[in-house]
């Protein structure tokens, strides 16, 4: 039995994620999904709850869907990345990663995944001298690299780095490098036809401009979301405020992952001219400040999450009948927690993993009750949700 995992947001889940369920499932027995829960990599709440999201997936055909733990799903590129590689490695089921690009050729990826993690001197060099001169970190790497690597599998560096899920490839292989997982890897093509209604960004800004829900997005989402409406960062824009003016100090802030001094000296500087979630975040882009990496400073501080990595664990959302066969496995092999019912975690938890699984229900909570709100019912906590079976 072969098992392939993709890492994924699924925010929203659409018909490329289908294709990539689709293409996995060509590579092996059966397809499970690492998914990040309520908040995502960007640095902003999930356009729909997770449990929604899991759902589409396993409707479109993925045999199982685990958690991937706020604080690793909001981290940077090369967080994300390495921590969802060292969870999949841990389960101990996944023969092979499965993961879109925009190029659909992994040999280049794997080229520039092993520069990047050598990282010779004179890239260092370059790059330390293009932040100097107040570059943003992507520019300048992108720069550096193009100085001193040349190319990758005769792609400039330009063509890989200026488009994420090449860039969200690279971490991946690179992470594999560095943890010595076994797994092997895949690369699907991201062009589906050319059709720019197929990208996640492109959905969202539709929906978000008050658009018609797009054809191509999987119809529990569309249901969901006449239902419930759109979750927006701005939702949260009176919590951010509350956490930003409780500080006394700048440095208050620097407990929390994703804050730099320069971020932090900002935020309280401006603080009380705080609108809104967004705006803040706009005020606070700079030339050498990625507005991702400003979100997720407000997105850290906001639920109060540390910078330390914490102990992992994961959590069964969701899988097909049929698909048992996985989940013994996963039994068998795992040497993380693999929580399978919320409500009695802590007994299934090692120490080092109870403070990341209560700060996950926390946050999760928090996002409930504002979608809840929004909807006029009343929430459901996390621990009350039924892993949901297919």
């Amino acid at each position: 039995m072969t098992v392939a995992a993709i890492i994924a947001e699924c925010n929203p889940f659409h018909k490329g994620h289908s294709y990539i369920i689709e293409k996995a499932k060509e590579q092996a027995n059966h397809v499970i999904l690492l998914m990040s829960g309520n908040y995502v990599q960007r640095g902003l709440p999930a356009i729909t709850d997770y449990v929604v999201r899991a759902r589409c997936a396993l409707h479109a055909g993925a045999d199982a869907v685990f958690l991937l733990p706020v604080r690793y799903a909001t981290g940077s590129a090369e967080v994300f990345a390495e921590q969802s590689v060292r969870i999949l490695s841990r389960m101990g089921i996944a023969d092979l990663l499965v993961f879109g690009s925009e190029i659909g050729e992994i040999n280049p990826l794997r080229e520039a995944a092993a520069f990047f993690t050598e990282e010779p001197e004179p890239y260092k060099e370059k790059l330390r001298s293009y932040l100097a001169d107040g570059l943003s970190y992507p520019r300048a790497r992108e720069l550096a690299v193009q100085e001193t690597a040349g190319s990758f599998g005769g792609y400039a560096p330009a063509d890989l780095l200026r488009s994420p899920n090449n860039i969200l490839g690279i971490e991946y292989l690179k992470a594999i490098l560095k943890t010595g997982a076994s797994m092997q890897t895949f690369t699907v093509a991201r062009q589906y036809g050319g059709d720019e209604a197929l990208s996640g960004s492109a959905i969202r800004e539709a929906l978000l401009a008050g658009e018609e829900i797009p054809e191509n997005t999987d119809p529990v989402f569309a249901e969901d979301i006449r239902k419930h409406g759109l979750m927006t960062a701005d939702d949260f824009s009176a919590i951010l405020s509350d956490r930003l003016l409780a500080a006394s100090g700048p440095d208050e802030y620097l407990a929390y992952a994703s804050v730099t001094p320069g971020i932090a000296q900002s935020m309280f500087r401006q603080r009380r001219k705080m609108t809104s979630f967004t705006a803040f975040t706009e005020s606070l882009h700079t030339r050498d400040r990625t507005y991702s990496a400003v979100s997720r400073a407000l997105l850290h501080t906001m639920l109060r999450i540390p910078k330390e990595t914490g102990e992992p664990f994961t959590r069964l959302i969701g899988f097909r009948k049929g698909s048992e066969s996985v989940l013994r496995l996963v039994k068998e092999r795992a040497s993380l927690p693999v929580i399978i019912k919320a409500a009695g975690a802590e007994e299934q938890l090692g120490e080092g993993s109870i403070p990341l699984f209560l700060e996950e229900e926390r946050v999760t909570d928090l996002y409930e009750s504002i979608r809840a709100h929004k909807a006029g019912r009343e929430p459901v906590p996390m621990r009350a949700r039924e892993v949901i079976v297919l």
